[in-house]
């Protein structure tokens, strides 16, 4: 990384320091007061919530929450929601997706396909991807697992539907494709890079994760989505924790050109928010 893009991203993500491999950030004088920025008015979960109603309910029940969660979340890039506990629907739709991309082994998810799988489901809420597949302008399907309904940084109705905005991003990104800066790639530019050892799939979908966490924060933030205290605190941690990440690896070169690329785009693109969440 040259000099002058150095000093450019430390000044979009603040005053960094590398110390025992973390980055630790310091507000720059620069930083716009705490004071500017709105109060949240933070949801108080009620016992009638809706959500905390159907986490000892029926399968029924919870697919009932989950729906009038994805109405209200209205969200452009996904088609419906299913509660699906073990995951099996998420399975069959993912044996559908290689068989459309043409990976189909009868039914029989290869070890790496069960690698995309397990990647994919290591989440609560998920869009299941394949990366052949990506920009085929195709809406998406979530999948809830059963571990959703035990998760403490849900608290009520209102964080679902946050949680919704945050996977109508994934929806966006498989939809038409990763936003390479003003660039969108797609399956076509993806695969080639994978293949030839130019990006690492996990690590596109890492970075993919922070424009997600970003538009939920965004949404609480200008009062356009209310959300929990717990909640917020959970999705601010997780997203500063992939900007110290990737901020880190593009400061010490440890990402490949395109990667770089990708994480560099996020985090300009995000660079007002992450000094705003410094001020919470």
């Amino acid at each position: 990384m040259s000099i002058s893009r150095r000093k450019a991203l430390i000044s979009i993500i603040g005053s960094t320091v590398l110390i025992g491999g973390g980055v630790y950030f310091f507000h720059s004088s620069q930083d716009t007061p705490p004071s500017s920025y709105p109060k949240i008015a933070f949801v108080t979960p009620r016992p009638d919530d809706p959500y905390l109603i159907a986490k000892t309910g029926t399968h029924a029940q919870k697919q009932a929450v989950l729906e009038e969660a994805f109405a209200k979340a209205s969200p452009s890039y996904l088609s419906h929601i299913l509660y699906d506990p073990e995951l099996s629907h998420a399975k069959r739709h993912l044996e559908s997706l290689l068989a459309t991309a043409g990976f189909s082994n009868n039914g029989v998810l290869s070890p790496d396909s069960e690698a995309k799988l397990h990647a994919a489901t290591s989440h609560l809420m998920m869009v299941i991807s394949e990366m052949h597949l990506v920009g085929n302008n195709q809406k998406r399907p979530i999948f809830v697992k059963k571990e959703f309904w035990t998760d403490p940084s849900y608290q009520c109705i209102e964080d679902v539907i946050s949680a919704i905005h945050h996977e109508d991003v994934h929806g966006k990104q498989e939809n038409i494709g990763y936003e390479f800066g003003t660039t969108l790639a797609t399956g076509n530019t993806l695969i080639p890079l994978i293949e030839h050892g130019l990006a690492r799939s996990d690590v596109l979908a890492h970075i993919g994760e922070i424009p997600a966490y970003a538009r939920q924060l965004e949404l609480a933030i200008n009062g356009k989505q209310r959300v929990s205290e717990a909640h917020f605190i959970g999705t601010k941690k997780n997203l500063l924790k992939l900007v110290e990440i990737f901020s880190r690896a593009l400061l010490k070169e440890q990402l490949t050109p395109p990667e770089a690329q990708y994480a560099d785009a996020t985090l300009v693109a995000h660079a007002k928010l992450i000094k705003t969440l410094r001020t919470f």
